[in-house]
């Protein structure tokens, strides 16, 4: 690993199980000291682990194998070998009307709720304070099983096949995004069992939102 690099989520993996050496662990925590992401990476897959326990899985290892092998590098070929599903708009708050006195130029935010399989993702998309730039909002549940825990999932805003911006669901199914406002935009979510590709360009056009 370079001076300026981090480490990969197998690595971060192991080092929540207990699975890395004396010395690894050393400069994994020196790493640990600079590196916000990567902080943020361990929290989630401690969670993980906390979850997994309280609800007293039998499958401890399947949950973290899950989400390390969502990510490009690790296990590029497997995820784009899983199915794919397009989810459907079911609800638009740009169709509300607007209340009394409220001009429709001056709405910077827009929600939408999204059904893909047994999949329901809840987007909510603003224009950021500086000029260009946008943050989209989400979480994601699964229809057959409410309020249960869902693994994290990875979820990247893309322009055709290329990553724009990355993140990781917490332990609710929710995510924050921030980019650069542009057009031809989708959101991807991978799961363990399939891929959920959200399109945003239509429902970004009227808004300006995209």
């Amino acid at each position: 690993m370079g001076a300026n690099s981090h480490f990969d989520l197998g690595d971060w993996a192991d080092y929540v199980r207990g699975l890395v050496s004396i010395s690894r662990r050393g400069e994994m925590d020196a790493h640990l000291g600079g590196c916000h992401r990567c902080r943020t990476t361990v929290q989630l897959f401690q969670a993980t682990v906390e979850a997994r326990s309280a609800i007293r899985t039998q499958a401890p290892d399947s949950v973290l194998k899950a989400a390390v092998d969502l990510f490009p590098g690790r296990n590029g070929a497997a995820r784009g070998l899983l199915p794919r599903i397009v989810a459907r708009l079911v609800y638009d708050s740009w169709g509300d009307p607007l209340p009394a006195g409220v001009r429709a130029a001056g709405v910077g935010s827009r929600q939408g709720v999204f059904r893909a399989g047994r999949y329901t993702v809840d987007l909510r998309l603003e224009r950021g304070r500086d000029s260009g730039w946008q943050s989209v909002v989400g979480q994601v549940a699964d229809e057959t099983a409410p309020g249960a825990f869902i693994p994290p999932a990875s979820v990247a805003l893309r322009r055709g096949t290329s990553d724009v911006v990355r993140a990781m669901s917490n332990d609710f199914g929710e995510f924050q995004l921030e980019y650069q406002a542009s057009i031809g935009l989708h959101l991807s979510l991978t799961f363990a069992d399939t891929e959920v590709i959200v399109p945003l360009t239509r429902f970004g056009s009227k808004g300006r939102i995209e």
